[in-house]
């Protein structure tokens, strides 16, 4: 919690920090000393098929080791639930986050709960353009005195970094530092498998290329693409720039198969033999309806299970909810799901369920209602297998001189991703506006590059990270994506909320005044973030109408709250304050914001499953064997309602985790009084935290 963070930070300088990270090496080549044996290490290295060199090649900047070391440092910021929101029913069980925060405070609480767990990886940082101010400012918190001894440099070099992040330039280390700290935690993130994604312009793009060479290494570059906008700036001086740059790293080379080419899927020019209906010329997508990605079972949708009754004579298609819902969310059995319809059966009907998925019932991508409603766009083989058809126009159908039939070229997937792009920037400007009725964004990325670059991930159920989240662009393309094939991607977007009162006042741009009525239109704060978030709420609300698609529309919000006002109370609080002061302490942290920031630094994320203990009358919080208590009054009595649910309920608890401020010391003495009838160990197992 926000004290415990506060102290560490004061503690922890730049060389305790990297040996943490190297602790595991020097053990293994430390002498009985205590020295570090240099020899023995090379050695080991070179034995295994790597050399050592003296002379190498890297990136070094003003602000690199300060920029590490807030990398390091733990957050002293408290997760603030949307409670009204994250209530609702579309978002009460969602593992979509939405997080309202400086994206590095957000960073360093999210590596508590989500390392090793984002697959993907997309963010659209600032540029570096020259033309503002970063929004980002990273304070050090130290003074000039200090900084020498934290970081191992000279107090010339501490002076400039202080006057560098007091001034807030616009200079290459100053961003370099500013993209540093916040790329280490990323990497720290991804899976092991997983990919990063950074979208990037001229003016830093070579010096990002190194950075990311220093951070997930060079081994580890899967490539640059370049992406054509296509709005050539007719002002440019020499070179016309209508193209910017995303490039790509993979947090572990080894998941190649040591092979060059990505595991990344993307699209290729094919072709497909071209039909004709009263409709007009389409061809047939193999995977018609049916839905894919490891969620794409009935048992996880038990709502697009209908059957679809066909008649080989007539062609008509009839779908039919002819099943048990409620059986369908637990069985694999057809038998003990569906129950053919005898009418149509009889009426020379054939009745066709989605195919299934390994051992488990499949499902379809549309529900009933869509797929009676656009029957006209399915066809059905003689195999009885489902198509989707994909009406083309005429300029794209050829004739193969060969064999007499008409083709459409397409694009299809292969195993390598393309290295230029060809999407439009006024698309994302165009949706946007589509959207809202209204331009209320500077130049959002384009939708269908982003459904682009996370669809080449090969997989359909994990989690996308967005920490410069802006239109949210990324967290819509999620949307679109998994009611398209049905995937169970989560996406966590951050975004900073900037004042637009403030921007407006400095900066006096039309844009934003909108920016400001629509928020005041829809009884928000005049905060950006809230421009994202009714995003997020529209896009949903339009792809749900459109598809009708069982996933997930919601997301849970959260603010990130600095209670740097109250820390000289946490430094002066012990256990045996007066009860007033205690309570204004309490105030500063709801019940909400304890849990769950407390969960999350516990590794359980924010989206977490806990169950809520009614322990005569004091309200307990259970996950894991670990028992929360964050409520104050907290007693014999209920000490007592604890031992006699974990007899009747066969609770087991392993530890019991305290937040410090809601207890006495005569209340935790109770508690370690009893700590043995619980099960646990008062020594290790009563975790407190300030």
């Amino acid at each position: 919690m926000v004290r415990d963070n506060d102290e560490y930070n004061k503690r922890l300088n730049l060389d305790d920090l990297r040996k943490e990270k190297v602790n595991d090496v020097i053990v293994k080549f430390t002498d009985h000393n205590g020295n570090f044996d240099y020899e023995n290490f090379k050695n080991y290295i070179e034995e295994n098929g790597e050399k050592v060199i003296r002379e190498g090649y890297g990136l070094n900047f003003l602000g690199k080791r300060a920029a590490e070391l807030l990398a390091g440092q733990e957050s002293t910021t408290i997760f603030v639930p949307d409670t009204e929101h994250n209530e609702k029913e579309e978002n009460k069980n969602s593992e979509n986050i939405y997080i309202s925060a400086d994206n590095l405070e957000a960073l360093r609480h999210l590596k508590h709960s989500y390392r090793n767990k984002i697959k993907c990886i997309y963010i659209d940082p600032p540029y570096n353009t020259g033309s503002d101010e970063f929004c980002y400012p990273d304070s050090f918190n130290y003074d000039k005195e200090t900084l020498p001894e934290k970081l191992g440099v000279s107090l010339d070099e501490a002076e400039r970094i202080l006057n560098m992040e007091s001034k807030r330039t616009n200079s290459h280390s100053s961003w370099l530092s500013f993209m540093y700290a916040r790329l280490i935690i990323a990497r720290e993130l991804l899976t092991e498998d997983g990919a990063i994604f950074i979208s990037i312009d001229d003016n830093e793009m070579a010096n990002l290329k190194l950075l990311c060479d220093n951070v997930f290494g060079e081994t580890e570059y899967l490539g640059n693409i370049i992406w054509n906008k296509g709005n050539a700036q007719n002002d440019a001086k020499n070179i016309q720039k209508n193209h910017e740059y995303i490039i790509a790293y993979i947090k572990e080379r080894k998941y190649l198969n040591g092979k060059e080419e990505s595991i990344l899927l993307s699209e290729n020019i094919g072709e497909e033999e071209v039909y004709k209906d009263e409709k007009g010329k389409y061809y047939c997508i193999g995977a018609g309806i049916t839905t894919g990605g490891a969620g794409g079972t009935l048992n996880n949708r038990p709502n697009l299970g209908y059957t679809i009754y066909y008649n080989k004579e007539t062609k008509d298609k009839i779908a039919v909810m002819d099943y048990d819902i409620t059986k369908a969310r637990t069985s694999n059995k057809v038998e003990e799901i569906y129950k053919d319809d005898k009418k149509l059966i009889d009426a020379n009907y054939i009745p066709i369920r989605p195919p299934k998925k390994g051992n488990s019932l499949g499902c379809w991508t549309w529900d009933v209602k869509k797929f009676n409603k656009d029957k006209d766009y399915i066809y059905i083989s003689k195999e009885l297998k489902v198509y989707k058809k994909i009406f083309v126009h005429e300029n794209d159908i050829y004739k193969n001189e060969d064999n007499g039939k008409l083709y459409a070229k397409i694009e299809k997937e292969r195993n390598n991703i393309r290295s230029i792009l060809n999407y439009s920037s006024g698309s994302g400007t165009t949706k946007m506006k589509k959207l809202f009725g209204h331009k209320y964004f500077d130049n959002p990325k384009n939708l269908d590059m982003l459904k682009f670059l996370i669809k080449s991930i090969d997989d359909y159920d994990y989690i996308v990270l967005d920490f410069f989240s802006g239109s949210a662009t990324t967290a819509h393309a999620i949307l679109e994506l998994n009611a398209e094939d049905g995937g169970n991607r989560r996406i966590i977007s951050v975004q900073l909320p900037d004042n637009l009162d403030e921007i407006y006042e400095k900066y006096n741009k039309q844009i934003t005044k909108d920016q400001i009525d629509l928020c005041e239109k829809c009884g928000y704060p005049h905060t950006l973030d809230y421009i994202g978030i009714e995003r997020i709420k529209r896009a949903a609300a339009k792809i749900k109408e459109e598809t009708g698609a069982d996933i997930d529309y919601g997301f849970k919000h959260f603010n990130l709250v600095d209670r740097k006002e109250t820390l000289s109370k946490l430094e002066e609080f012990n256990p045996g304050m007066p009860l007033l002061t205690q309570d204004e302490i309490l105030n500063e942290y709801c019940v909400e914001s304890r849990i769950i920031t407390m969960l999350c630094e516990d590794g359980y994320g924010l989206t977490p499953k806990y169950d809520v203990l009614d322990l005569d009358g004091y309200k307990a919080y259970y996950i894991d064997k670990r028992l929360y208590l964050v409520e104050k009054d907290f007693d014999s009595k209920n000490i007592m309602a604890l031992l006699k649910l974990m007899e009747k309920e066969d609770l087991v608890i392993n530890k019991v985790v305290i937040f410090g401020y809601a207890f006495s010391t005569k209340e935790l003495q109770q508690l370690k009084d009893n700590a043995e009838k619980i099960g646990i160990d008062d020594d290790k197992d009563i975790i407190i935290k300030y």
